[in-house]
């Protein structure tokens, strides 16, 4: 199935997983699959209030409250689209498809590994795939320039990905 063609057959917008499943994601997982926790979320402020109520399990009230403000002001008004949620450089491969003697080099390229592909907002496939960047430089220079950049969304995923995967 195409891309574009699933993107259509949608009968309502969600942000959660294939089929309406749970999102895959440790900012969502809890053992006993607590959809106000782990989704299919109806909006962009649902799937929020999944995170916070995530983070509330290790953090005291008046914190998560502090995350609450910011994240408020941060993660709003953004698009839900279909994203891999995993995209990283084990997870692609390329195959020269052109012969040496051709005068052009070409490729095929296949994304790999898609179990945590899901609906979620726009800004979240970048923020995944640059999770690690620090000590893949190239890695990071290539998402810059193949994938649109959301800087604030990015600084509050950062904050929280350090908490619920520390």
């Amino acid at each position: 199935m195409q891309l574009t063609s699933f993107e259509e057959s949608r009968n309502k917008i969600i942000l959660g997983g294939v089929n309406r499943q749970p999102l895959d994601s440790a900012v969502f997982w809890v053992p006993d699959h607590d959809p106000t926790i782990s989704g299919p979320f109806d909006t962009e402020a649902d799937m929020n209030e999944g995170m916070l109520k995530h983070l509330a399990q290790n953090n005291s009230a008046i914190y998560v409250q502090f995350l609450r403000d910011l994240i408020n002001d941060t993660l709003h008004g953004h698009k839900t689209v279909f994203t891999h949620g995993d995209l990283q450089p084990k997870n692609i491969m390329v195959n020269r498809i052109s012969s040496p003697e051709d005068s052009e080099s070409r490729f095929e390229i296949h994304l790999i590994d898609w179990e945590a592909a899901a609906w979620y907002p726009e800004y979240w496939e970048f923020c995944i795939s640059t999770f690690g960047c620090r000590i893949r430089h190239e890695w990071l220079e290539l998402t810059r320039n193949i994938l649109q950049q959301y800087h604030r969304e990015y600084l509050m995923m950062q904050v929280i990905f350090s908490i619920a995967y520390y």
